[in-house]
């Protein structure tokens, strides 16, 4: 078998907390890693850890060398990085979001597809065990038609980033909806098996990344309400009701979820798994991408499973009003 040749750009907290504990996982699947960050220094502390493992500033210099391209680089790099890597026949593993907007989505998807490639997407919440259970209780009929679904999302913002893009508002206006909403929304999207109609989304928004918003949808007739912040915590769960039946959630107790029928008794189905760290869920769809480059498997979570949501957060930014606040509005700066 040719050598496997991969390469990591972005060297930041999330490589590091994420990547780098699933690449020492997985060794048997690649036979040559570069770490690749424009702080070189980063780049090679953590090539540092390997004994396969190389260090480069600039991520140009491997176009055209390696097999697959794993892509932890702010949000607005995805689109640019993802497409030079594709056109020059690499497979690329792409952190959410994929892309910004859903013409960057279609441009990624129909350069890997132009290239005889695959561009995979790191969704890592489509791991979740009890997320897989409510996908698998509502395509079955559980709960009957499904007429609402709840999803209520929020903690004290804490993540260690190596830039501050996340909250800059020189970098970005975009926040909470484009990086945790990228999970929630392709949630929301993959368990009713398509992309809501937006009826409202608000934020706190002055013209900066927002940190509180709230998403109003429907889709067949399934009303959606998702409420996200990362300033202070909420309950972090989910409900989705249906005209048989209810089931609930802890969105982080992925090893349990609650069904009740329609005036019957809650049921709580636990379910198996070895995972018990969040960063865990990264070492599968890790390994998938590793043996898509080797050619043994297709994509676990291929972009376009994901282009709906993209597509919802971007009508979602495009349609964006500020939450009332009667206290701010005369302020004089």
């Amino acid at each position: 078998m040719p050598r496997t040749r991969v390469c990591l750009v972005g060297c930041g907290t999330a490589a590091e907390r994420y990547y780098i504990p699933a690449l020492t996982k997985l060794a048997t699947l690649w036979d040559e890693v570069v770490f690749v960050d424009t702080d070189l220094a980063r780049a090679e502390r953590l090539a540092a850890a390997f004994p396969r493992a190389n260090a480069a500033q600039d991520y140009r210099t491997l176009i055209g060398t390696v097999q697959g391209a794993i892509l932890v680089v702010p949000h607005a790099l995805h689109h640019p990085l993802s497409k030079e890597f594709l056109e020059a026949g690499a497979h690329v593993l792409c952190e959410k979001p994929l892309a910004e907007t859903s013409g960057q989505a279609d441009e990624m998807i129909a350069a890997a597809a132009a290239g005889g490639v695959t561009l995979s997407v790191n969704n890592t919440r489509r791991m979740f065990p009890s997320f897989r259970e409510v996908k698998r209780l509502i395509a079955e009929g559980a709960i009957g038609r499904p007429s609402s679904l709840t999803y209520y999302e929020g903690n004290s913002f804490a993540w260690p980033s190596a830039t501050p893009f996340y909250v800059d508002p020189r970098a970005t206006s975009k926040g909470v909806l484009l990086d945790v909403g990228a999970h929630v929304l392709d949630t929301v999207c993959w368990w009713l098996g398509g992309k809501p109609e937006l009826r409202e989304c608000r934020d706190d928004s002055f013209g900066g990344p927002e940190s509180v918003t709230r998403v109003r949808a429907a889709l067949n007739a399934c009303e959606v309400e998702v409420f996200l912040s990362r300033l202070y915590e909420l309950c972090n769960r989910y409900r989705v009701e249906g005209d048989e039946g209810v089931i609930a959630g802890d969105i982080f107790r992925w090893d349990a979820v609650t069904l009740t029928p329609r005036g019957g008794t809650p049921r709580k189905i636990a379910l198996s798994g070895s995972v018990r760290a969040y960063p865990e869920f990264v070492t599968p769809i890790l390994g998938n991408f590793l043996k898509v480059v080797r050619g043994e498997t297709p994509p676990e979570i291929p972009a376009a499973a994901v282009r709906d949501s993209v597509a919802l957060i971007e009508e979602c930014y495009a349609a964006r009003r500020r939450f009332p606040m009667p206290w701010c509005e005369n302020l004089e700066v």
